[in-house]
């Protein structure tokens, strides 16, 4: 009989990690592919265009796949973008999407 000790995790190896991130430790999996977690959502405090844009995200799958940036929070970010919020950056690409956008516009984002 077969004892069961701890599970352990296997690191993931060089073929794990691609331009899209290893699953689970920098990106999440969004029909069969793997997203990275490195777009950003430049919002404020107390905006509903920003909540609109989250609540997309989390329904189109892209949950996990981004990362919010206040931008009362960087002069430089005020001054940028300041009432052009909210807006979704891609720092791979450099591509940005500003609000209103579709799931399907956050795809091709993300695809690059």
């Amino acid at each position: 009989m077969l004892e069961s000790g701890p599970i352990l995790r296997v690191a993931p190896t060089a073929r794990d990690w691609t331009r899209k991130r290893y699953n689970g430790i920098l990106g999440s999996r969004i029909d069969n592919r793997v997203i990275p977690m490195t777009l950003k959502l430049y919002t404020r405090p107390d905006c509903g265009l920003c909540d609109k844009a989250q609540a997309l995200l989390a329904e189109g799958g892209f949950g996990s796949a981004y990362e919010l940036v206040d931008i009362e929070t960087d002069l430089e970010l005020l001054e940028r973008y300041g009432n052009q919020i909210p807006v979704l950056f891609n720092p791979e690409t450099g591509e940005k999407l500003a609000w209103p956008f579709t799931a399907s516009q956050v795809r091709d984002l993300v695809d690059g």
